[in-house]
């Protein structure tokens, strides 16, 4: 409640303390007295005291929502706005009203508000978490400079937001004549290619895996910011399939194609883990030759 006055009534007279005048609030007074008799200079007699007041209660409230979700140019936060609602709530003016909106660290101020009036405010954050849960507290005083009185706290989970990563991957390759390690003339394949973060979001650990018929290479590319790319390359010796060739041999020509292919995998910078669509290259000892003979 709110203290309005106080009247001391002694003798055929009365005090009357006002508490309330241009909207102040005094807490407290250790003066009181009753009147005083001017014919002897003491106190009258108390006989009643009276009480003006005003009844009621502060109170104050904050609705928090938030919206939207924007992932950023680097992929690797959400932009996401925000809306605080402030309303007194109780029977009383309220004073330094005081909103925080937590998780963005933004902090607004207002000087008053009456009872039943409302404020909003808006305001925007970047944060690393999908959906996050965003919390906002509110506070105020009976009198400017005064003691909190009244608070609030409120929270609201932010929308989720899809965000699928996606690679993509290319392969070439091409069929050599090297000197093996006995030193003759042998087969290698050299091959390369690239993969492509073609996703709007940060794609971490990426890997390539290069599959062919003399095993399997890693290649550990790291991190790939959205549209980046990265370049790969290796060689391997092509090994024939059990039956493959005959014990006299055939011509270059009739010796099939080498082929392998690639995979790249990764996670988004939120989780996801993602894999691309398999890449294949084939290439051939000799060139197609249009006019040679078919055997």
């Amino acid at each position: 409640m709110i203290m309005m006055g106080v009247f001391i009534k002694g003798g055929p007279v009365g005090n009357l303390y006002n508490y309330y005048s241009d909207g102040l609030i005094v807490n407290s007074d250790g003066n009181l007295h009753a009147p005083i008799n001017p014919k002897n200079g003491d106190f009258y007699g108390l006989s009643h005291v009276s009480f003006c007041y005003i009844p009621g209660k502060p109170e104050i409230d904050i609705t928090k929502t938030c919206e939207g979700g924007v992932l950023t140019a680097e992929g690797n936060a959400i932009e996401y706005d925000y809306k605080l609602v402030v309303e007194n709530t109780g029977t009383l003016p309220l004073y330094d009203i005081l909103a925080k909106d937590t998780t963005a660290g933004d902090e607004f101020t207002l000087e008053s508000l009456a009872p039943g009036e409302t404020k909003e405010f808006t305001g925007s954050f970047i944060t690393d978490t999908n959906g996050i849960k965003n919390e906002a507290e509110v506070s105020a005083a009976v009198e400017g400079g005064g003691a909190v009185v009244a608070s609030d706290e409120a929270n609201f989970d932010c929308p989720v937001i899809e965000i699928p990563g996606k690679l993509n991957v290319t392969k070439s390759c091409t069929t050599v004549v090297v000197q093996n390690d006995y030193g003759h003339y042998g087969l290698a394949v050299n091959y390369s290619g690239d993969v492509c973060n073609d996703s709007a979001v940060l794609m971490k650990g990426v890997k390539v895996v290069e599959m062919n018929d003399s095993g399997m290479e890693t290649f550990n590319i790291g991190d790939l910011a959205p549209g980046a790319c990265a370049d790969f390359e290796g060689r391997y010796v092509p090994k024939p399939v059990l039956g493959e060739l005959p014990e006299e041999g055939v011509t270059g020509d009739q010796v099939g194609k080498f082929v392998d292919k690639v995979q790249a995998t990764g996670t988004t910078f939120f989780g996801e883990v993602v894999e691309s669509m398999y890449a294949e290259a084939s290439c051939k000892l000799c060139p197609d030759c249009p006019d040679c003979p078919v055997h």
